[in-house]
């Protein structure tokens, strides 16, 4: 009867214990999230970072990780696609002159995980087809989903710093091609008359590091809306290069048979109509977009 009785409360007793194991975890991962991005020091930063790192590694390889509040730790970027295919985890470090290092990891639905491993330096950038070993790397902040050619493809938006004096936002593209991710594809046209069109395979954008600036895709005109940016001497203390800010300007990217195609203004000048709008939308879309908020503008 007694090894009944123990029989049936050892399971039990396991359940438990894998709570109380993954509720540490947690609570472990929201202290080092705090004190990686909080703490006075750098080096107090720096050491949370690390740990912050191996702890969200072990809890991302955990079975039932999908349906973990990982989302819910402060200063971890946690992003789903609108098709729960994957999610898209990233966060970073500080240092004392406001440059981040980011990390990242793409967990998929099927449990299949993958480290994004950052590289700082690209040749012809805006023109690479990367993987997951050679990250571009940043805070992912919105996912867009569309179809190029019959496959679906992800926009990605983000940001970082890379200098003391820049700020970087991206749109990259994220795919996936034998269940293996691929950054960068070539659906950004912009069409030169009399000449052959640039495109490019994602789009990167630095400007100065005391300004903000809007990157994002806005449903109301079914567009990518960029700031256009101006070159000018940067004001920064310390700084003697020239750097770009913002001239108060929209340029935008309108999606157009898999591709999208750069328009060096957010309306139709002749009409100032959004590109597929009707005109009695006109004056929504136009207070929707300078008038609410953005989630983003570093």
């Amino acid at each position: 009867m007694r090894l009944i009785i123990i029989l049936l409360i050892l399971p039990v007793f396991f359940v438990a214990n894998a709570q109380n194991s993954n509720e540490k975890l947690i609570a472990d991962l929201h202290f080092y999230s705090d004190v990686m991005i909080n703490a006075e020091t750098f080096t107090h930063r720096s050491r949370a970072f690390k740990q912050f790192e191996t702890l969200f590694e072990q809890a991302i390889h955990m079975k039932d990780s999908w349906n973990l509040d990982l989302e819910e730790i402060p200063f971890i970027y946690a992003k789903i696609s609108p098709d729960s295919l994957f999610k898209i985890y990233t966060y970073h470090l500080v240092d004392n002159r406001n440059i981040t290092n980011e990390s990242g990891y793409i967990k998929m639905n099927s449990g299949k995980i993958f480290k994004l491993k950052r590289t700082d330096y690209f040749e012809d950038i805006e023109y690479n087809i990367n993987s997951s070993d050679d990250w571009l790397s940043g805070i992912c902040y919105h996912i867009k989903p569309f179809e190029h050619e019959g496959v679906n493809k992800y926009l990605l938006f983000s940001f970082s710093q890379p200098s003391e004096f820049q700020k970087r936002k991206t749109i990259d593209i994220l795919s996936f091609e034998n269940g293996e991710p691929v950054f960068g594809a070539e659906v950004f046209v912009e069409k030169i008359e009399g000449s052959r069109d640039i495109v490019k395979a994602r789009r990167l954008y630095t400007y100065s590091a005391d300004v903000s600036m809007v990157i994002q895709y806005d449903d109301d005109f079914d567009a990518i809306i960029v700031d256009h940016l101006m070159e000018v001497k940067s004001r920064m203390p310390g700084s003697s290069e020239n750097t770009a800010v913002p001239d108060g300007t929209y340029t935008s990217y309108h999606f157009k048979e898999g591709l999208w195609i750069y328009q060096d203004a957010v309306f139709d000048q002749s009409t100032l109509t959004p590109a597929g709008k009707k005109d009695e939308e006109v004056e929504r879309s136009r207070s929707g977009l300078f008038n609410k908020p953005t989630k983003s503008k570093n």
